[in-house]
């Protein structure tokens, strides 16, 4: 495909998305179809010649479309809101133009250095303190900075991740020659991170991902908030047993009933016992703005 193509298909396309956002409200927002439904009509192996754009438009409306749930349907109310806009749609046609990979400063400087923009700002309109930010006022040490990461699960592993090497750091930098390893390892395997029943799955799933151990706390019916006094006391008796508290996933807006935690009486606890505290605001969050 050349450039002339890239403009006539691409118009083309672009007026097909035109066209569904202004029919959303008359699609069925739940699709209809069984399970195994596109393994019948989609070929199984990588076919030896190329198929036109066409052939492949045909495909999407004839044999994916079917089988979408939308989203974006002001009938769809499901699981969470993800709603999209025109300026974020161009926006990806801009990223799918250029299609870098920003790994560092050097691959794709303006990348780069829109990321920590970007994610100050946002900082900013949570009002977050200056020590979260990347690029502070010369009165404050520059200790913050955010990173945008593919969505909130894969965020709350690179934070977990980062919780650990903190709680082992702390504990073994002072530790030195072959003993440093072993160290590493003791500690390691006594670190138990905590969340509530009503955290999002993301939270215990990294957790096992990166090899800890994990308490669900129990909420209380009708309240399901972590509270300072549930926490304190999980806390103290893995203590008790020689484990090492490092990690507490609280909530700021819950996916199941938008429950906001004791983030207060988490932070005490936590600060008590050294222990990292991460607030999920990928739900509830944007009410902070």
């Amino acid at each position: 495909m050349d450039t002339n193509q890239l403009r006539h298909q691409g118009k083309m396309v672009v007026d097909e998305m035109a066209e569904y956002y202004d029919n959303l409200d008359n699609i069925a927002p739940m699709a209809t179809v069984k399970p195994g439904n596109l393994y019948s009509l989609i070929p199984h192996a990588v076919p030896d010649e190329p198929e036109s754009l066409e052939a492949i438009q045909r495909d999407f409306k004839d044999k994916i479309m079917p089988g979408i749930t939308h989203w974006q349907s002001p009938n769809f109310y499901g699981w969470y809101p993800v709603n999209n806009s025109v300026p974020s749609i161009i926006g990806e046609m801009y990223t799918a133009m250029l299609n870098i990979v920003p790994f560092s400063w050097m691959t794709s400087p303006a990348a780069t250095e829109l990321e920590t923009i970007v994610t100050d700002a946002l900082g900013k309109l949570l009002g977050l303190s200056e020590r979260f930010l990347a690029l502070p006022s010369r009165k404050i040490k520059r200790l913050g900075g955010g990173v945008l990461q593919s969505g909130a699960s894969d965020s709350l592993l690179a934070i977990v991740v980062a919780a650990r090497e903190r709680a082992i750091s702390c504990r073994t930098d002072s530790v030195e020659g072959k003993e440093k390893d072993d160290a590493i390892i003791g500690v390691r395997n006594k670190l138990v991170a905590y969340c509530s029943d009503q955290t999002h799955s993301s939270v215990e799933k990294s957790t096992k991902i990166i090899g800890c151990i994990v308490r669900i706390v129990p909420t209380i019916e009708g309240d399901f908030r972590l509270t300072k006094e549930s926490l304190a006391l999980a806390v103290e008796q893995d203590i008790a047993k020689g484990l090492i508290p490092f990690f507490v996933g609280s909530s700021f807006g819950t996916t199941n009933t938008a429950t906001v935690d004791d983030l207060q009486g988490v932070a005490d606890v936590c600060e008590q016992h050294q222990i990292w505290m991460h607030v999920d605001g990928a739900y509830g969050g944007a009410a902070l703005a």
